[in-house]
């Protein structure tokens, strides 16, 4: 099996980057530098109110780093012709309205975190770690396109038959402790690792005997019922979770980026697509010119001891005017 490991490339290939100078050509045109939210009163005496809102938003849309976001998504537009981005509310693996449910940390701690006036206890145990996500406040992410599957004859997010799934690797660990699913989770099994968790063996070669233990998540969000719906890969035949989506009310929360539509598909076409004959044609330019180049060194076929350290010294400053003596009898 050939380990295809991150950016270690072919000795016998000397690359031309073409993609990326051109990915960081459209990413500043498309995204925005400094997002902000303008909030304008539609009713007489509301300025102050919408001053007040209007810092707000700015605050949250700076706290979960839309900028970056926006961004990471123009990037797989051009890669893989469709960017994809995800909104959510509270928790990163759906939002529940059940107070009961364990969450990450309650609204108030972390508010009194943000200021500094509360500390997680020794034996605090988180079952989210991205940091961009805060209980209590909007999120949007972005969302690998390979993980994303609509049905057949959808052509736009806003347009998707009846539902979306999202694939989503969970560790083992946090979906058992998880309570917004169902009691049976407990039951689970891993079925990947950190190596193949994207069915690629290349994500991680080094340290893959220390890699946690991952179960598959699909998250459908029925746009018919209005309900999100999750199962396990290996135990298909019960739902994980089967509830209403208050996220739902205005539609999918997905959207998406495409650069190039197809108008008979949902997935776009790749800028890098198209780019790739080029970019093989110029590797191959690149390294066909280099090595005619060490081809055409000169090169001297001597005898053994015919030229001392200092002759070839002077060979190799190549000085046009510089001769070379050296003692025959040693010929």
């Amino acid at each position: 099996t050939i380990l295809r490991i991150r950016n270690e490339f072919r000795a016998d290939i000397l690359p031309v980057n073409l993609v990326f100078p051109l990915i960081r050509s459209i990413v500043p045109r498309v995204y925005f530098r400094d997002p902000k939210v303008v909030v304008t009163p539609r009713k007489p005496g509301m300025g102050i109110q919408a001053r007040i809102l209007e810092s707000i938003d700015n605050w949250i849309v700076r706290r979960i780093g839309l900028k970056q976001t926006f961004k990471r998504i123009i990037q797989d537009a051009c890669l893989f012709g469709t960017g994809i981005g995800k909104a959510g509310y509270d928790s990163e693996y759906g939002f529940t309205e059940n107070p009961e449910v364990q969450r990450a940390t309650s609204e108030e701690e972390m508010r009194m975190y943000e200021i500094g006036l509360w500390e997680p206890e020794e034996d605090y145990n988180a079952l989210e770690y991205n940091e961009l996500i805060i209980p209590g406040l909007p999120w949007y992410m972005r969302v690998h396109p390979r993980d994303i599957v609509v049905p057949f004859g959808t052509d736009s997010i806003r347009n998707c038959k009846g539902w979306i799934a999202h694939r989503v690797p969970r560790q083992i660990d946090d979906v058992m402790e998880d309570e917004k699913y169902e009691s049976y989770r407990k039951k689970l099994k891993p079925t990947h690792t950190r190596q193949n968790v994207y069915e690629d063996p290349g994500i991680t070669t080094k340290n893959s005997g220390l890699s946690p233990d991952y179960v598959i998540l699909w998250e459908i969000y029925d746009t018919k019922t209005r309900r999100i719906k999750v199962y396990a890969e290996g135990n298909e035949e019960e739902w994980l979770r089967n509830d209403p989506d208050p996220n739902q009310l205005g539609g999918v929360p997905f959207d998406g980026l495409v650069f190039n539509e197809d108008g008979e598909y949902f997935w776009g076409i790749s800028d890098v697509q198209y780019l790739e004959p080029q970019q093989l044609e110029m590797n191959e330019i690149r390294t066909q010119f280099q090595k005619l180049r060490k081809d055409a060194l000169v090169k001297f076929l001597i005898k053994r001891g015919a030229f001392g350290d200092e002759d070839k010294d002077k060979l190799m400053r190549g000085e046009a005017d510089t001769f070379v003596e050296c003692n025959l009898d040693n010929l």
